[in-house]
């Protein structure tokens, strides 16, 4: 009876509390371990970078799974590390309806960064494309992507959520739409009244006066 009420105990506490289980992916140490992480993930999954990740000219662009994951950029930067444009040269493409996504920066200074995706004209936006799911970006800078379509640094579509607050920047992205340059094309949605955008309620976020507009 006692290792009975030994091994019921911790899921006893777990219900009382509301506890949920959280996989933790450590020693991530590339791109294509990041890339791993996070689409064969099952269950909510929290990833803290532990150093810079930079993707080779064989990497691809990461596609989250459809659960819940927290990438904690911790300081780090993420680099697409791309220099010509490139069909789905994000970092991130998020088109499964259950993927929730939030990308934080834990770090005392607030370096966190993801640069460097140079996408062609695949209509999803440079460093993220949003079809489907829920981005929460609540830290981290997003600056230094490039985009032969809309969006240098976000395109949200219709159906998808978009949530910036925290300490999260969208400074510095281009996108070149039809041959004319269009700097700091931070974000672009494209939907209807913004639906589906929020800014977080006293948040120190910041995205620039570059296009962040409907469509």
């Amino acid at each position: 009876m006692k290792k009975l009420f030994q091994f019921l105990l911790p899921l006893m506490l777990c219900l009382i509390c509301g506890i949920s289980s959280v996989s933790a992916a450590e020693n991530i140490t590339s791109w294509a371990q990041l890339k791993a992480a996070m689409e064969s993930a099952t269950e909510p999954t929290t990833i803290v970078l532990t150093q810079d990740i930079v993707a080779t000219a064989e990497d691809a662009t990461i596609e989250p799974a459809a659960t819940t994951i927290i990438l904690d950029l911790n300081g780090y930067t993420l680099d697409r590390n791309l220099s010509e444009p490139k069909d789905f040269g994000q970092v991130f493409f998020m088109h499964y309806k259950e993927t929730n996504l939030t990308i934080k920066d834990s770090s005392p200074a607030k370096t966190g960064a993801i640069t460097g995706a140079y996408t062609g004209n695949d209509g999803y936006g440079g460093c993220i494309g949003i079809t489907q799911g829920t981005l929460n970006l609540l830290g981290g800078t997003i600056t230094g992507n490039k985009t032969w379509n809309y969006g240098g640094g976000i395109r949200k579509l219709p159906g998808a959520t978009l949530v910036i607050g925290g300490t999260a920047r969208v400074i510095g992205n281009y996108a070149y739409e039809m041959g004319i340059t269009e700097e700091n094309s931070d974000i672009h949605f494209n939907d209807n009244h913004l639906n589906g955008f929020s800014l977080a309620t006293g948040a120190d976020a910041l995205v620039t006066e570059g296009e962040h507009k409907a469509q």
